[in-house]
């Protein structure tokens, strides 16, 4: 069903592109359209390739791994469902009944990788005990395999050995079961809309999602069209914001001042701590201590020379490293490259002082990255990628890749700010961060609504009949207002997202049982 070239290149993009999500992140906002392009190559149809990665990519928007949670697979699923789609040539439907209970699965791989890694922790920490410090690093880096080698080795199991019965699968699979997993396709977005409503100023700024909404559903804009617009709003929103800042300043927040009186890193050592994180943000990965062995591997190598000829503070050093830690990513540059020049400063008398920033700023800077630097710009940018990837234009890999160089950028500049200047940056640019918070958060409403109405597909087939007049309950709906049951779908899913216990994974397994029940009983079609 599949040739050799076809399971060599999809095994080795998986093992590329889930580096890419866990460390370097070019391709933050659009990933799933970036695999659906390539995966469509590889299997000759980029077309359709293009269709499942830009549906899989607005399912989802919104579905983070905030704070560590565990979230559904969509790059498995992307992959393994575009393959399938074209060797069985059963288009979307077939990739997509493959390719969402796959990524849901995913949730599972995905825990259990964590708890694997977390051996390699132990083997680090060990290490350290003795001193070993190459061991320590070797145990570290290696501890990204176990979720890279586990999805590599589910794509090539599942164009080898799993392609005959997966394809006696599609053809035995019901017909309701099938119906239901595509119905799942169009109501899954709705998930991570919801997600992305509960990050975002729902509460402040409603009207801005109700515009976007409506701009698509009376008047048909394109989702560019929409953004623009929203973008014009945005930008007097920012003006207003700068100019009520201006005539009432902020005071800021008193910091200890970071004076560079003892200078042990070249810029050249700085640097390296600044790219070893970025190869390797998440690396080792684990419930026990989250992003810090990654932490002490980047940071490893300038304490070493910090601490020259000190093995018992060096020592101290990394275990206070080696304490639990979990921020945006990005937003770590900030964090660490600021504790790092608070340790060169101060030496060992810092090691508490540094950990302290560390600890005290992770999880504010948390939430600010994953506003701005994530949520944000993933509903902009990730969702005009999706949605031109579904009309079958591959233009939006493009925009994503440039606005991931963008930020890889930004990432560099956070961390020459943060050694050079610490949080003296943050107090500085509060009132501006806070303009650019709100202006983009108006946009990502505007988008956001626009979406609701463009990409969540709910389909009542359910029709009445008296007499000679026939009535679609769809049609009912639509008259009252248009996309009527896609808006009640997100806000049914918001409402429960807010109930106690209820998570993403939670939320994408229920929708998916709603939506086969719903096939089955003939009250949901696609």
């Amino acid at each position: 069903m599949f040739t050799s070239f076809q399971i060599i290149a999809l095994t080795l993009f998986t093992a590329m592109v889930s580096y890419d999500t866990m460390h370097t992140q070019l391709m933050n906002y659009g990933r799933l359209v970036f695999c659906g392009l390539i995966s469509g190559a590889i299997m000759g149809n980029i077309t359709e390739g293009l269709l499942i990665g830009g549906t899989m990519e607005l399912m989802s928007l919104g579905v983070g791994g905030f704070g560590g949670a565990a979230i559904p697979n969509y790059i498995l699923g992307s992959i393994i469902g575009i393959a399938f789609a074209s060797a069985t040539q059963g288009g979307i439907e077939a990739g997509l009944a493959v390719g969402i209970p796959v990524a849901a699965l995913g949730v599972q791989l995905d825990v259990f990788s964590r708890m694997i890694s977390s051996v390699f922790l132990h083997k680090a920490q060990s290490a350290l005990e003795r001193m070993h410090l190459k061991n320590m690093y070797r145990w570290i880096f290696v501890g990204m395999l176990p979720r890279i080698l586990f999805l590599m080795t589910i794509v090539f199991l599942a164009l080898t050995a799993g392609s005959p019965l997966i394809a006696k699968l599609l053809a035995l699979m019901p017909a309701f079961l099938s119906t239901g997993l595509n119905v799942a396709g169009g109501l899954l977005p709705a998930v991570g809309f919801a997600i992305l409503l509960k990050y975002l100023p729902l509460t402040r700024y409603f009207i801005y999602a109700i515009l976007g909404f409506l701009l698509s559903s009376y008047f048909n804009l394109p989702i560019i069209g929409v953004a623009s617009f929203g973008f014009i709003v945005a930008y007097v929103i920012y003006l207003q914001n700068e100019k009520e800042a201006s005539l009432n300043p902020e005071p800021s927040i008193k910091n200890e001042e970071l004076t560079h009186e003892r200078i042990l890193l070249t810029k050249k050592q700085v640097k390296r701590a600044r790219n070893r994180w970025f190869r390797t943000a998440q690396v080792c990965f684990n419930y026990e201590s989250m992003q810090a062995a990654s932490v002490v591997y980047a940071m490893g190598p300038s304490l070493e020379l910090i601490y020259q000829g000190q093995p018992e503070a060096l020592k101290k050093s990394l275990k206070a490293h080696f304490r639990f830690f979990n921020t945006q990513p990005w937003m770590a540059n900030l964090i660490l490259s600021s504790a790092l020049a608070v340790e060169e400063n101060g030496g060992e008398d810092a090691i508490e002082g540094a950990s302290s920033i560390r600890t005290s700023l992770m999880g504010p800077f948390a939430g600010l990255g994953d506003s701005i630097l994530t949520v944000l710009p993933k509903t902009i940018f990730g969702a005009i990628a999706a949605y031109m990837a579904i009309e079958g234009n591959p233009t939006g890999v493009t925009l994503c890749l440039a606005i991931g160089l963008v930020m890889l950028g930004l990432r560099f500049k956070l961390w020459d700010l943060g050694y050079t200047q610490g949080v003296r940056f943050v107090n500085a640019s509060q009132s501006r961060l806070k303009s650019v918070t709100d202006a983009a958060s108006v946009l990502g409403l505007v988008v956001v609504g626009a979406l609701i109405a463009s990409n969540v597909k709910v389909n009542v087939p359910v029709v009445f009949t008296i007499g000679e007049s026939v009535t679609r309950v769809q049609d009912i709906f639509n008259k009252i207002l248009p996309n009527m049951l896609p808006l009640l779908a997100v806000i049914f899913c918001y409402w429960l997202l807010g109930k106690k216990k209820m998570t993403s994974a939670k939320m994408v397994w229920l929708i998916i049982g709603i939506s086969i029940l719903g096939a089955y009983l003939h009250l949901l079609g696609s």
